[in-house]
């Protein structure tokens, strides 16, 4: 699974230039898709993998416009939509082959708090009696074990002031699971869903008082902080940076306008093996033979990658 991205800014804030390209992380370089013909996006639309192919959603430009990436060709999604916005959270549901949208904001309306589902049949809006408001800078990602999405922290777009909840989607209802016990109030949080462990990691941001470096770990429960070896850097202030984890290589990607860092992310706090060719938790028992990877290579090996497996651990379920 590599890491991957589509359009943005390049240059600096005062000579921004719009990019419509797609770009791809591999072996520690970026390296541009050739041959695309985009659609007439630009500015801060969001995309997401599936294997239909990358959904893009939304964009100046394009702002109530869903478009599909597969095999070199974009194809617009027809039908009934959502309203107009930038900055969707989005992910892909793997138990459902669906696609969530939460959130974002339209130009002249303002925030947007609503959710969407995008499957085989076009977007269908889901109403939930709670639901997070918008935030910039919040961090989200998809747990594909528990199926849920999460959103933490961010900040609010008319006051600029931040907060530590932490709020999951399980396919019919949004939950406010923590607001306090974990990492402090911030936006521009670096992380990502650590399929490897099973944890969603937290790393770093920013609040009123500044930069943060520490790190933490929701496990579906509780938080955990995390005294990682691994010092997350003080990013560059003039954009918000955009991170996302390398599977495969089991370590998070941070993008700022200073460049692409590569966090080699590890856990001091579990022992518990990740599940790969190697013992890393000391017990002289490799990936599927040790007892810590019941779970994970219970189907592996019937030829459909589950939720629960990962390319490292199954290559041939999960190519």
């Amino acid at each position: 699974c590599n890491v991957f991205t589509f359009g943005g800014y390049d240059g600096g804030p005062s000579a921004a230039v719009s990019t419509d390209q797609v770009r791809v992380w591999s072996d520690g370089a970026w390296s541009v898709v050739p041959g695309l013909t985009s659609p007439s996006v630009s500015g801060i639309a969001s995309a997401v993998a599936t294997p239909r192919g990358i959904v893009l959603v939304g964009g100046f430009g394009a702002q109530a416009e869903t478009w599909i990436l597969a095999e070199g060709v974009f194809t617009q999604v027809t039908g009934p939509a959502p309203p107009a916005r930038i900055e969707p959270m989005l992910v892909y549901r793997q138990a459902t082959d669906t696609v969530v949208m939460q959130g974002g904001y339209e130009g002249g309306v303002g925030p947007r708090d609503d959710t969407w589902e995008l499957g085989p049949d076009g977007w269908v809006e889901r109403v939930s009696a709670v639901k997070p408001p918008y935030r910039d800078g919040a961090l989200y990602a998809y747990d594909r074990v528990r199926d849920r999405m999460m959103i933490f922290g961010g900040s609010a777009r008319d006051t600029g002031i931040s907060d530590a909840n932490l709020w999951e989607w399980d396919g019919t209802e949004w939950m406010l699971r923590a607001e306090s016990g974990g990492p402090s109030a911030r936006a521009m949080a670096l992380g990502g869903y650590d399929s490897l462990r099973g944890r969603f990691v937290v790393a770093g941001g920013r609040n009123e008082s500044g930069s943060l470096r520490d790190s933490w770990e929701w496990n579906g429960e509780v938080w955990t902080r995390v005294d990682s070896p691994t010092v997350v850097p003080v990013l560059d202030d003039s954009a918000q940076p955009i991170s996302g984890y390398d599977e495969l290589n089991a370590r998070i990607l941070v993008i700022d306008m200073a460049g692409t860092h590569a966090l080699a992310y590890t856990s001091a706090l579990s022992p518990r093996d990740v599940c790969t060719d190697s013992d890393t938790d000391g017990d002289a028992l490799v990936g599927c033979a040790d007892p810590d990877c019941t779970l994970r290579c219970v189907t592996c090996g019937d030829g459909t990658c589950d939720p629960i497996e990962h390319r490292r651990l199954c290559p041939a379920d999960c190519p």
